[in-house]
């Protein structure tokens, strides 16, 4: 048994991932559960490092040794048992940190109320005991000089089997190792093949396949002397499953031991080996679940010593009581999903501990505790037992008390349940929450809207892996703000402000408003307008706002009202005839960073500066000049001078002359003038002059001649007028309508004779309308030939076509017949 214990050791060692940095197993009530294999043994390491003493002491660990405490320090575990025989070893793991005298105690009973089982009272740290199958067990180990790291093994197996023969059966019913004692006086009428004769003192061992699978298994004689010694073998596969001694079918054998007479310390049947014949082992087979084998051992060598029996392959001994729980580690009142994995078939019988009625169903816990669910699967005479253990953890009770209103910008407690020592709060969403950790805590919040707003907290309260929620509900209400953004300044002439709130206005809100030095100086509307101030400077503006379900609030703020500049002038001049120049002077006081603008009143500015301007004024009337100043924040005043400037009318110096043409056989001339108030005087251009507005005047000789007419008004404004007058030639014209082209000397030629003839242009047509002459002359004598060409032109009646034109630049038209007559 010890050499299979050090394999064991070797291959099945594995680590619990940060054991020794948390120690959850401290106490009875949390022991860590460890699930049993289906070989029976599980090692793993451990360490009971920051463990604490639970006051519970035993002969085996009351003699700790200080500073340990009396019983040391204490971890716990749990386990099924899976077979009637238990072994519990802790070994130091060989490392600095290791254990030093450690103790193992198995109580009886539960955590509830417990006795001592058994101890390692030797020091061993090893404890062994027979228990029933299906018990769960519960076990510490302390030490009793140093707490540190060990090795901690686990083993529950079944105890060796007795003897077995075709009319006594051993049943094997798992795959854990077992120890078989061969039967000096059993007999058989089976003899395999393979035997050259009876088996001499066979075990048969019987078991039935609950996975389809290969076949291996290694059969280790112990305590043959010197070596001698051997036993033969053979598999059958069984036709009744009632009575499987009856016509076994033979599946394998092997007689080497026999054959060769040789010590072999060991026999069976591996996947190392590819025949049989000349070799104790056999190469596997596959054997079929629901099938029945009887495996025959015969001890050739007749000293009934015991033979270890263990199990390869992939196939499985049934039934299994294997199953799975979707999780062993859960909250108050979650459910647990429990399915059966096992290979046992219908007809097995199932005994679930709590008793269920179906292999595959839901289980859920109330209380926190550590709950094991156990399954007894027993079919064609095995029993096989499993059990799973469940930790339910706590939950905690989330209570995020009453809903809650308030008005906005401000804030109420939370009072829930008053928080519990290890519970981790939460709250979603944690805006606006000031103690986001704690499940009472201040709430605050703003509402910019004009209605209700409703906002929900959840509270999730945490313990472990375990959380509860509730929520409460803030009903935040709209209030009204005073906040209002102060207008830009204006000026003190003519200012005039609105004013309004920032945010909309609140349903059944009231507002009051307060304007120092204002016109009105209180409103109660939320947006008052035309509000005019009657100071300069800073000018204080407050606003009461109340909503409903609110306080009152209160905000003011100052506009600036700027003052307006002085404005002051004079003219240099207060009336005068057209055009009048006027020098318009600034009086006003310095204006620093301002501007001055300058309005001559319909005048024209001829020049400007600053301080003075110059206007032309060229049409009579009244005019009124201005003056604006603008400060440098934008502030103007326009003065206007107090006494308009009069510009005088000019007098009319227009005057009519008749008759309009002139000429030299009456050669006086009458001058009008209209202007009912003035000095006239008139210059003819010949030298003569007259003061009379109405006057005559006789030239005496032609040509042009310059009149001027001045008039002097009553204000003393003076106009002049100028016209030329034309004395011409007296006009006259004689055009004959026949003559003699016959040289006799006498009307021999056609002549146009004239006074005041400038220009002249004579054409004459004969009835077919070909011109005949043409002349531009006055006096020029036409003797009746074709153009002047000589060539006499027929006599008859002959067209003239004239244009003449005066001295006064006139033209005069004339149509006439002349005749030829020779």
């Amino acid at each position: 048994m010890g050499f299979k214990w050090i394999l064991i050791i070797s291959f099945f060692i594995f680590k619990i991932t940060g054991l020794a940095a948390q120690v959850v197993n401290d106490n009875c009530i949390n022991a860590s559960f460890i699930n049993i294999p289906s070989t029976g043994i599980i090692c793993l390491n451990a360490d009971n490092l920051n463990a604490t003493p639970d006051g519970y002491s035993n002969s085996c660990d009351q003699i700790a040794t200080p500073p340990l405490p009396v019983g040391g320090n204490e971890i716990w575990y749990s386990y099924i048992a899976t077979g009637d025989s238990n072994i519990i070893s802790v070994t130091p793991d060989g490392s600095p940190g290791s254990i030093v005298d450690p103790s193992i105690t198995v109580i009886t009973g539960n955590c509830g109320a417990f006795n001592t089982l058994v101890c390692d009272a030797a020091l061993t740290a090893s404890v062994s005991f027979i228990i029933p199958a299906g018990t769960q067990v519960w076990f510490y180990v302390t030490a009793n000089t140093t707490d540190g790291s060990f090795i901690m093994c686990v083993q529950s197996v079944n105890t060796a089997v007795a003897p077995g023969n075709c009319s006594n059966l051993t049943r094997v019913c798992n795959k854990q190792s077992l120890t078989i004692q061969p039967d000096l006086t059993s007999s058989t009428t089976i003899v395999p093949s393979c035997f050259t004769s009876a088996p001499q003192h066979p075990q048969y061992l019987v078991f039935t396949v609950g996975t389809t699978g290969s076949l291996e298994f290694t059969g280790s004689p112990l305590g043959w002397p010197n070596g001698n010694g051997g036993s033969t073998w053979a598999l059958f596969e069984a036709t009744d499953p009632l009575n499987p001694c009856t016509n076994p079918s033979l599946l394998m054998c092997n007689s080497f031991y026999v054959q060769n007479s040789i010590p072999v310390t060991q026999f069976g049947m591996s996947s190392s080996v590819s025949g049989c014949a000349t070799n104790s082992f056999c190469p596997p087979i596959t054997v079929d679940s629901g099938k029945i084998y009887l495996l025959l051992i015969d001890d050739i060598n007749g000293n009934a010593s015991p033979i270890d029996i263990s199990w390869g392959g992939t196939f499985a001994i049934g039934p299994t009581a294997d199953f799975t729980i979707s999780s062993d580690f859960i909250c108050s009142y979650n459910s647990v999903q429990v399915n059966y994995t096992g290979n046992a078939t219908s007809s097995a019988t199932f005994n679930w501990t709590p008793a269920q009625s179906t292999n595959n169903y839901t289980v859920s816990y109330p209380a926190a505790g550590n709950y094991t669910i156990r399954l007894s699967v027993t079919e064609n005479g095995c029993t096989q037992v499993t059990g799973k253990q469940i930790t339910v953890n706590p939950v905690p009770v989330a209570d995020a008390g009453s809903n809650l209103d308030f008005c906005s910008a401000s804030g109420q407690y939370i009072m829930g349940l008053a928080p519990v020592v290890g519970y981790i709060y939460n709250w979603i969403p944690n805006l606006n929450i000031n103690y986001p950790d704690s499940s009472q805590t201040l709430v605050f919040g703003f509402n910019v809207g004009i209605t209700d707003s409703l906002v929900e907290y959840t509270l999730i309260a945490t313990l472990g892996i375990c959380s509860d929620s509730d929520k409460v509900q803030v009903l935040i209400h709209p209030r009204q703000s005073p906040l209002f953004t102060a207008p830009v300044a204006q000026c003190l002439t003519g200012n005039s402000f609105s004013f309004i709130p920032d945010n909309d206005s609140v349903p059944n809100s009231t507002f009051q408003w307060a304007f120092d030095n204002g016109s009105p100086d209180t409103s109660y509307a939320f947006n008052p307008q035309d509000i005019s101030f009657s100071a300069i400077g800073q000018q204080q503006i407050t606003l009461i706002t109340q909503s409903p379900n609110c306080p009152m609030d209160v905000y003011s703020d100052v506009i600036s009202i700027n003052p307006n500049p002085v404005a002051s002038f004079y003219a240099s001049i207060a009336s005068g005839c057209p055009p009048l120049s006027v020098d318009l002077f600034n009086t006003s006081p310095p204006l620093a960073g301002g501007s001055i603008t300058w309005q001559p009143g319909n005048g024209i500015i001829d020049t400007i500066s600053n301080d003075t301007a110059t206007v032309i004024y060229d049409i009579s009337g009244f005019y009124s000049p201005t003056i604006t100043l603008t400060s440098a924040d934008g502030c103007s005043t326009t003065d206007t001078i107090a006494t308009p400037i009069e510009v005088y009318p000019l007098p009319n110096a227009t005057f009519y002359s008749t008759p309009a043409y002139v000429e030299d056989l009456n050669p006086l001339v009458s001058f009008t003038n209209s202007e009912p108030n003035g000095l006239c005087y008139y210059t003819f251009g010949d030298g003569d002059s007259s003061i009379d507005c109405q006057t005559q005047h006789l030239y005496a000789d032609t040509g042009s001649y310059l009149v001027t007419l001045i008039v002097t008004s009553t204000d003393g404004c003076i106009d002049t007028t100028y016209r030329i007058i034309e004395v011409n030639k007296f006009f006259t014209l004689y055009i004959p309508n026949a003559f003699t082209p016959n040289d006799d000397g006498r009307n021999d030629s056609f002549i146009i004779k004239g006074e005041g003839v400038v220009d002249l242009d004579i054409k004459i047509f004969n009835r077919r309308g070909q011109m005949v002459y043409r002349s531009d002359a006055l006096n020029k004598a036409w003797n009746g030939t074709h153009l002047d060409t000589g060539n006499k032109v027929p006599d008859g009646v002959y067209v003239y076509d004239m244009i003449a034109r005066d001295s006064n630049r006139k033209k005069h038209y004339y149509k006439g017949f002349v005749t030829v007559v020779r």
